[in-house]
């Protein structure tokens, strides 16, 4: 006879090969929704597994029909045609549903939750059972299985097993940390709905990217922190992909991934070399400079896996060991510069910095304007960064004659005119769509049209 263990169960379900079977399902599963949307009705395609899911476990509990006596059932107004079993096997679809959706609302699997299942499923509101006696035999009359018997006991498994991971959910939650730098949209209200749980920490004014990002690093309980900008999106995975990537790699202390722009293009500031002068005006010139000279580190390939001498801070994961060695971002910095003195630091103190070929879609420039003030903290950023590892020496006073001379072309420079854009607009929600298969479909689309991403609940669109 079978009997439900109590939780945490005694062995790890974890394991290497889970984790992988998961990610070949969450990728078939996101396939068949795509696939899915193709359907005039894809409520045909979604009915049909939810029937179809209802009769085998019915068939479980000897309660057998057939698909012709289903499907003449679900179109069929006449209730006094159809068998005992199939009309079973109809409140069981009905009952799974309606329960699907209450969980894809509430988030929790509640008892309420479990009740309203069961009130759909038998059309009374019997609650947890009362009576004594229930359990799955064989032909043979052998139990296979004896579920708990009443209310009480019932309530006491719950109590004893479901409570606990809740709350451990709940103590998870916690943990998550918001620093908001003086935003002045809706960013805190939108928090506070979505995700009552998160610890929010609301700066009366813009105390620079530094700062903040270190506030939330001290609050942070976890081995790795990211950073990472608020204009990317990510994959699913990419997380999980980063992460085990970190496990397994020596003298861990930095990654960053593989950037796109919304026109599909690849970002080379992915990975770039120490900055020098030379190499920061070639840049800012155009002027072409490869190798181990160039800003950018191209003697990787962008879809290599590899170490990199610097990293950026548009996603960058830290292993919070590292960043105790370094104590932190340096705060001096209040724009641009912090990614540069954090790989460079990280790298001194003996750790390294990996760059992994994961996508991600990055909106560069999207909100960036190269003007005076840019330049000025571009620049003000590598006079810093030269200072603090080599003094005040001869590159020091370049560079701020240099600063000057930017900012002045850049006041002189007039605004770039905004051309009529024409191309086809794609809007992609995320109903149907994984973020994985956004940033590919963006990546291919090459530019051929706007793409803009909706998410169905919050209602923003990008």
């Amino acid at each position: 006879m079978y009997i439900i263990p109590n939780l945490p169960l005694p062995y790890d379900l974890e394991t290497k090969a889970v984790l992988k079977q998961l990610n070949k399902a969450n990728k078939m599963l996101a396939e068949l929704k795509g696939l899915a949307t193709t359907i005039p009705n894809e409520q045909i395609l979604i009915s049909s597994l939810t029937l179809q899911e209802a009769k085998e476990s019915s068939e479980v509990e000897n309660i057998v029909t057939t698909q012709d006596d289903l499907y003449r059932a679900s179109v069929s107004i006449n209730q006094e045609l159809q068998s005992a079993a199939t009309k079973e096997v109809l409140n069981y679809r009905e009952a799974l549903q309606h329960g699907f959706n209450l969980v894809r609302k509430r988030q929790l699997l509640t008892n309420n939750v479990i009740k309203e299942i069961q009130e759909r499923l038998e059309y009374n509101r019997a609650g947890f059972r009362t009576v004594s006696g229930t359990a799955l035999k064989r032909n043979d009359g052998t139990i296979v299985y004896t579920p708990p018997q009443d209310a009480n006991e019932i309530a006491e498994y719950k109590r004893a097993n479901n409570l606990p991971v809740y709350d451990a959910l709940r103590e998870r939650e916690k943990i998550r940390n918001v620093v908001d730098n003086a935003s002045d949209d809706n960013s805190q209200a939108l928090v506070e709905k979505y995700f009552p749980t998160v610890i929010y920490v609301a700066n009366e004014k813009n105390e620079g990217f530094a700062k903040a990002n270190n506030k939330a690093i001290a609050m942070a309980k976890a081995p790795y922190v990211l950073l990472l900008n608020p204009d990317t999106i990510i994959a699913e995975d990419a997380l999980q992909n980063v992460c085990h990537f970190a496990k397994n790699m020596p003298q861990f202390g930095a990654l960053g991934v593989r950037m796109i722009d919304a026109s599909g293009r690849f970002l080379p500031e992915s990975k770039r070399s120490l900055p020098t002068v030379w190499n920061a005006i070639c840049k800012f010139l155009h002027l072409p400079l490869s190798g181990k000279n160039g800003y950018y580190y191209t003697q990787l390939g962008d879809k290599q896996v590899g170490e990199v001498p610097i990293l950026s801070g548009a996603f960058m994961l830290l292993h919070k060991a590292a960043l105790g060695d370094v104590a932190y971002l340096d705060e001096r910095y209040f724009m641009y510069g912090e990614d540069i003195d954090i790989s460079y630091a990280i790298t001194l103190s003996g750790y390294k910095n990996y760059y992994l070929p994961c996508t991600m879609l990055h909106y560069k420039g999207e909100s960036t304007r190269y003007d005076a003030r840019y330049m000025r903290n571009f620049y003000g950023a590598m006079q810093l960064f030269y200072q603090k590892y080599n003094g005040k020496g001869v590159v020091y006073f370049l560079l701020k004659i240099l600063t000057k001379i930017m900012v002045l072309l850049a006041s002189l420079r007039s605004a770039p005119r905004k051309l009529d854009d024409k191309r086809e607009v794609v809007t992609l929600s995320t109903a149907q769509y994984t973020y994985a298969q956004i940033i590919e479909f963006m990546e291919q689309n090459q530019g051929a049209c706007r793409v803009q991403i909706e998410h169905p609940t919050m209602g923003f669109v990008v």
